[in-house]
């Protein structure tokens, strides 16, 4: 057995939840993800990276992973082998939802509590990850309007909502239609404020976004937002699946 491969099963046999190749991916993904600010607040705060070009690391490497958990579902690993597309497609959505219910309640709630207090502590460390998408290029989560505050905790009652889904989808055993519902209504949900922000971004010229820079433009404005635009109605599609079979009108 080569070294990959037993470095592979001692992680299997010994770290909680990972008995895959499936697993390791999404945790690998989901480790870079959560701990890129907290490595950017180190390198700016400690070793005087810039702020700027940090941030524009996070976007990408936030854009990185995401990309790579949504098609971890699809790929022909042993692990999912007897998975049906129905089951794979399934999967996918299972793994948005839990983006951005963490992400709302671990970067979004925070920040709605504490935005005021934030906007005093640009040199602190533990507003960093705000600070970062601050000047990485969105001005609007300093100057905060009441569109944008609204937009942010329109975005966490979904995700709460999609919480309580999740919950009932598991304690199911994924066979409750009453979940399905309920991920599809906080689904719904995000799609009028992710148009409202890319409307309303384009309609004034971007006044928030710097157009000539890739990393901006590219990584932040459409990459790293695209996501709560093109996923619920991926999820709404989903559902019309999804609940034909569970009310076994449709077998696979």
């Amino acid at each position: 057995m080569s070294a990959p491969n037993r470095l592979a099963q001692w992680i299997y046999r010994h770290v909680p939840l990972i008995n895959s190749e499936v697993s390791l991916l999404i945790a690998i993904f989901a480790l870079l993800l959560s701990n890129v600010a907290f490595l950017g607040g180190l390198g700016v705060h400690f070793f005087g990276m810039d702020i700027k070009e940090m941030a524009y690391v996070s976007f990408w490497t936030f854009d990185f992973c995401l990309l790579g958990m949504y098609i971890t579902p699809w790929l022909k690993l042993p692990a999912l082998a007897h998975y049906t597309t129905h089951q794979r497609f399934t999967f996918m959505i299972e793994i948005w939802v839990w983006v951005y219910v963490l992400i709302a309640l671990t970067y979004e709630v925070p920040w709605i509590f504490g935005y005021s207090q934030m906007a005093y502590a640009e040199d602190e460390l533990w507003a960093y990850p705000w600070w970062s998408y601050i000047q990485g290029g969105d001005i609007r989560y300093l100057y905060v309007e009441k569109h944008v505050l609204f937009s942010e905790v329109w975005a966490c009652v979904n995700a709460t909502i999609a919480a309580f889904g999740l919950y009932f989808w598991y304690k199911s055993k994924r066979t409750s239609v009453a979940a399905v519902f309920i991920l599809m209504l906080a689904d719904a949900g995000h799609i009028a404020p992710t148009v409202q922000y890319y409307a309303l971004e384009t309609f004034h010229h971007f006044p928030n976004v710097d157009v000539a820079n890739p990393h901006n433009f590219w990584g932040k404005f459409i990459f790293s937002n695209c996501s709560w635009l093109i996923m619920p109605f991926v999820t709404l599609y989903w559902g019309t699946k999804a609940l034909p079979r569970l009310y076994g009108v449709v077998k696979d």
